[in-house]
């Protein structure tokens, strides 16, 4: 079976997921209370919930409206989105496959439309049919992420239902951890395809926005993080509280970045219990983190308006990137807390470095 018909299976099989949550009352399977069958499912539709938009551009919680490369020999958008609109009013009797493919196609095009409409800035309903010139046609090479809907919200509403308990909240990971502890356990994951690209550059904090100050509204996370009920000052208390509480082993944990890989080394590529510690570098790693954790309890600007002297921003870069790639969720804190922590450690070492260039 191909990867296509793959992923044909796979969305009719969440259908029947939808369509049973649908017939028990929801939120949960089977009514209002949890059950067993909740748990029985919890771990499985959680880490798919991560891994499948990660690897293979298939979300289960947000449907993305993505801007991907236009076809080869596209020659106006307008039209051709007028073509593929037409034949989807009339595809009521196509079979699912075929249903399917060009409901994805109908997608990216209204996508395509919207972006080259507010590249123009026009309504995309008074958008005319054109000629894509070469610059736009690079500029579609980007895959960008234009907002989210819901394809499942009886699932979504499992979820949230699932997040408004505490039990669960406090075992409950985050889409990156998820992603990144997978492919030690399976083997190799290959991030396949455009959408999948988009999705792994924002959940890694790739995209230039994911991981940055300000953040962007949890509404735009792949990860949709309200249903766990903290809101951001609490979510950033409880990254510095959890700095604060083995502030000695973080930063020597994080003193790792210029002490060498372990040996034997280990499969998994951001794991190395064996790895040696920088020692020289360890006052000055003590100094960022806590820039980091003031930033966290009262605002990067009063926190970092004169960085302590003495830093220099390779050490700090190495080492403060070293400990936010590795935030691991829920080992080290929640959800909430590892998205303020590591938009906070970029902070920090954005604002070192710019201080460096200056001095």
């Amino acid at each position: 079976m191909n990867e296509g018909a793959q992923r044909l299976n796979f969305v009719s099989l969440m259908d029947d997921v939808e369509e049973e949550l649908k017939k028990g009352g929801g939120p949960f399977f089977l009514g209002k209370e949890l059950s067993m069958v909740d748990c029985m499912f919890a771990p499985f539709l959680e880490r798919m919930a991560a891994s499948l938009p990660y690897y293979k551009g298939l979300p289960i919680r947000r449907q993305p409206q993505v801007c991907v490369p236009p076809p080869r020999g596209m020659r106006s958008v307008g039209c051709r989105s007028a073509s593929l609109l037409d034949r989807y009013s009339r595809a009521r009797h196509m079979k699912r496959a075929t249903l399917h493919r060009l409901r994805t196609q109908v997608s990216r095009m209204v996508c395509l439309v919207e972006v080259y409409a507010r590249i123009d800035n026009v309504c995309p309903l008074s958008f005319a049919p054109r000629y894509v010139t070469s610059s736009e046609q690079k500029l579609c090479l980007i895959p960008i992420i234009l907002g989210f809907s819901i394809q499942w919200p009886n699932v979504e509403a499992w979820f949230l239902a699932m997040e408004s308990k505490p039990s669960y909240r406090n075992i409950a990971s985050d889409f990156y951890t998820h992603c990144h502890d997978l492919p030690p356990q399976i083997g190799r994951c290959q991030v396949s395809g455009p959408e999948a690209q988009a999705f792994a550059d924002r959940i890694d904090g790739a995209d230039g926005r994911a991981w940055r100050l300000p953040l962007p509204p949890l509404d735009e996370e792949p990860q949709p993080l309200g249903g766990f009920g903290q809101d951001e000052d609490a979510a950033k208390r409880e990254a510095a509280e959890r700095i604060i509480a083995n502030h000695k082993a973080v930063v020597r944990f994080a003193a790792r970045a210029g002490g060498g890989a372990g040996f034997p080394p280990v499969s998994a590529p951001l794991s190395d219990p064996r790895a040696g510690v920088f020692e020289a570098s360890i006052p000055q790693v003590d100094a960022a983190l806590r820039h980091t954790v003031h930033a966290l309890l009262v605002g990067p600007d009063n926190a970092l308006a004169q960085p302590s002297e003495g830093l220099e921003s390779p050490i700090v870069t190495a080492s403060l990137g070293y400990l936010r790639d590795r935030i691991s969720v829920p080992r080290d804190m929640g959800a909430p807390a590892a998205r303020q922590l590591r938009a906070h450690l970029n902070e920090v070492i954005e604002r070192v470095g710019a201080a460096t260039v200056v001095a």
